[in-house]
């Protein structure tokens, strides 16, 4: 997996059961002679035998999803590996409410609001961002939008992965990204996309500042529009 996590409850390669791998080979998804079931994992063999993750590409994953695959699942498609989300606490679920109630309050009509819908990240890459502001040409492009003003994660067990996520999204010139770090009450951003050839996508924000609980921000969308973090992680 490209990002290895000790918690249980973190992200995760998804694990896969004989009856969806059989599943998968049935529909022309995979190849017994070159993709095997291995400890629950879908894995390739290199040339030289050694045994790795099987990677998918966007449109693999698409066609997956619309012909059923996956469904009822929090998965994404992570620099070509399906990652298994893990459930929404209390917590996230407030938060995401939350972020939602004051995207659609504060920029409707002049912006559009997504929550928690694909977007075509920077290569090999579908994450399903909790919400984010994009102008309507970035929302009506299709299949789906490549670039935003500002995209948003609410993170709890997902941090890390929330993290590198940064440099995908630095790539897709993604003006600005938030993670909400609802278990230590505080907001990361993430601004000022600039190549970097050390980076694994290419690229990174050169801007990153931690605001905490008893700050007030706001976005490069519309900075009159202010957002108490306290309010975004109120309980209730």
């Amino acid at each position: 997996m490209t990002l290895i996590a000790d918690n249980p409850e973190a992200p995760h390669l998804k694990r896969w059961t004989k009856q969806e791998y059989q599943s998968l080979r049935e529909k022309g998804f995979v190849h017994g002679q070159q993709t095997f079931l291995y400890r629950g994992e879908l894995v390739d063999k290199t040339a030289e035998g050694e045994l790795v993750p099987k990677l998918w590409t966007k449109s693999e994953y698409i066609e997956k999803v619309e012909k059923g695959f996956l469904s009822k699942q929090r998965v994404i498609l992570f620099r070509g590996e399906l990652i298994e989300m893990p459930s929404m606490s209390a917590l996230h679920i407030n938060g995401v409410k939350k972020l939602g109630y004051w995207l659609h309050a504060e920029f409707r009509p002049e912006f559009e609001v997504r929550m928690q819908l694909p977007f075509e990240a920077f290569d090999q890459t579908l994450p399903e961002p909790d919400g984010g502001i994009f102008t309507r040409e970035q929302d009506r492009r299709t299949p789906l939008p490549n670039s935003a003003m500002l995209l948003v994660e609410v993170s709890e067990s997902s941090l890390e992965l929330d993290r590198e996520m940064a440099l995908d999204y630095a790539a897709s010139q993604v003006q600005e990204y938030w993670i909400v770090n609802v278990r230590d009450r505080q907001v990361e951003i993430y601004r000022n996309s600039i190549a970097d050839l050390k980076s694994v996508t290419g690229f990174r924000y050169s801007s990153h500042r931690i605001a905490t609980e008893s700050e007030v921000i706001s976005s490069l969308a519309n900075p009159a529009v202010e957002l108490a973090i306290s309010d975004l992680l109120k309980i209730g």
